[in-house]
């Protein structure tokens, strides 16, 4: 008797809570394809006013998202409503997301791994369909962010994000957007380096070495128009005529045709004028440069010169595709090697030469073409 007095009074207690639990099954995963159907249907009816409480009720259901807003703009646009600033601005991030989901060929494989993010509705589905013919049937000729917003989402393939640069949109929160996104990722740090070949020619003192083939690498960064690299380079084959030189300070002077030298740098770079197919740059650096004089025989030590180097740069570089490069360049040495006490050598010799070079970022390049951005000439 005691049970069956209990029973109702526990059941009171928990009808609230299996209620609770009953509406929580119609969330957005159960809900929202059932939501775009009927957001479709009144559209479709022309019964605007039902399709903006349909619409509410999905917003409520399932939050801000990719196809939630495609339904506000949608109605926006069909009803004439204005957008201000912020909802302009979400449009904007929107509108990325859906041009990925629409184009991308790995987002359907993608939708049953992330489907809280395509808004539990299939892509190129039913839903996609519909909008892109009923945003096909918007014209905002006199509203150039309004007559693109309808443009992109009716899939026309005319249509690109870098035509956000035109002049008929100066102005505009999306063209200030796009190009603020342009000028972040433009000028995000990247890497760089480079590998040439050169002609190391002699003056002065040191005309004597003769003229010598040289090969280096380039390490580094970019950042805007500056740039910093490291520099190693290698000279080699013998001197064109022999020259005074000993192996300690202590010993006599004695001919020697012997060399093998080589460059350890540090330079600042500075784009003096960049196109899209031209850049012209001038480094200056400083460093060690110096050459083996003797090698070891006859149980002797092998012996080598050095100086402290400054050096100028100017480079004139043909830019090719994905941020590699052809150069031409002359670079400007000023060394004293020794100061007399291996040998008695001070010049300013030149190297004159040509670079195959890259710069890259992974995530600026990714980026930059996903805002299929191409620069203005």
């Amino acid at each position: 008797m005691r049970t069956l007095l209990i029973f109702p009074f526990v059941l009171f207690l928990f009808l609230p809570l299996w209620g609770q639990t009953t509406d929580n099954l119609y969330d957005c995963n159960t809900g929202s394809f059932a939501m775009s159907e009927r957001f479709t249907a009144a559209y479709e009816g022309n019964d605007i006013s039902l399709a903006k409480d349909i619409f509410d009720e999905w917003l409520e259901l399932c939050g801000p998202r990719e196809v939630t807003n495609r339904a506000f703009l949608l109605l926006s646009l069909a009803t004439n409503d204005l957008l201000d600033v912020d909802q302009l601005s979400a449009q904007y991030y929107y509108m990325f997301q859906y041009y990925s989901r629409v184009n991308d060929v790995t987002s359907a494989s993608n939708y049953e791994y992330n489907r809280p993010f395509y808004g539990f509705i299939p892509i190129n589905k039913d839903f996609d369909r519909f909008t892109a013919s009923a945003f096909s049937e918007l014209n905002f000729e006199g509203n150039p962010e309004y007559n693109y917003l309808a443009r992109i989402y009716s899939n026309d393939p005319s249509v690109t994000f870098n035509d956000l640069q035109g002049p008929e949109f100066n102005g505009t929160t999306l063209k200030v957007l796009y190009e603020d996104k342009v000028a972040e990722t433009v000028n995000l740090l990247e890497g760089t380096y480079s590998a040439y070949a050169a002609l190391w020619i002699p003056n002065d003192d040191v005309n004597q070495l003769g003229p010598h083939p040289e090969i280096g690498f380039t390490v580094g960064a970019q950042k805007q128009r500056l740039s910093y690299n490291l520099l190693i380079a290698f000279r080699f084959l013998n001197a064109k005529e022999p020259y005074l030189a000993r192996r300690d300070k202590t010993d006599p002077f004695v001919e020697t045709k012997h060399f093998f030298g080589g460059t350890l740098g540090v330079d600042v770079g500075y784009d003096l004028l960049r196109t899209e197919k031209t850049t012209v740059l001038a480094n200056l650096g400083i460093g060690f440069d110096g050459f083996d004089n003797f090698t070891d025989e006859d149980d002797q030590d092998a012996s080598s010169v050095g100086s402290f180097l400054v050096y100028g740069k100017l480079e004139w570089r043909h830019n090719l595709k994905n941020g590699h490069y052809l150069s031409l360049f002359t670079r400007y040495h000023q060394v004293n090697y020794g100061g007399g006490e291996r040998v008695m050598l001070s010049a300013s010799p030149v190297s004159v030469g040509i670079t195959f070079g890259r710069s890259y970022n992974l995530k600026k390049d990714l980026q930059l073409r996903q805002l299929q951005y191409q620069a203005t000439k």
